[in-house]
């Protein structure tokens, strides 16, 4: 399980984000759940989104939604893979476009969409540092890079304010 949280502050510089868990309530928190496969295919068992209500959230099995697979084991290009199905709700599909190198990373390229929104496409470059094994996601959205990094992996935060009673799926 991961705990997302997402803040928008127009105002805010990166050298200030310290001050936004502090100072600001999270846009949007999501416990998402994933799985590893034999084939080391990393599974989208589904999320519990929380901006106010339960909007989007959906849990694999349950109301005929269906995991999906985020991110191939053994990625080719050309390969087309379903990311998440709920229907009406999320729809994401995958597609391998390319392996590129940006800078010293080696990095994967994926076209991702949903159906239900036309023009909602965004390029994704999974990259991973040679050196240290870091994985790096960089998206493109509508003309607009956005980099987004792994920080740390034991980070201490205030718990998100109104965020969903249990992180515990059920149907």
């Amino acid at each position: 399980m991961i705990l997302d949280r997402e803040w928008k502050d127009e105002d805010c510089e990166y050298g200030a984000f310290a001050d936004v868990w502090a100072n600001l309530s999270p846009a949007e928190t999501t416990y998402d759940w994933y799985a590893q496969d034999a084939a080391q295919n990393i599974w989208y068992m589904g999320e519990d989104t929380w901006d106010g209500d339960s909007g989007g959230s959906f849990i694999a099995g349950c109301d005929g939604a269906e995991a999906g697979i985020v991110m191939l084991g053994k990625p080719a290009k050309g390969d087309f893979y379903q990311q998440e199905f709920y229907a009406g709700e999320a729809e994401d599909w995958g597609k391998v476009l390319n392996f590129v190198p940006i800078n010293d990373l080696e990095c994967l390229k994926v076209k991702e969409w949903n159906p239900l929104g036309p023009g909602n496409v965004e390029h994704k470059y999974y990259c991973s540092d040679a050196v240290s094994g870091q994985l790096v996601l960089i998206e493109e959205l509508k003309g607009k890079t956005v980099i987004v990094d792994l920080i740390d992996t034991n980070v201490v935060a205030p718990p998100p304010p109104a965020a969903p009673p249990s992180p515990v799926p059920d149907c």
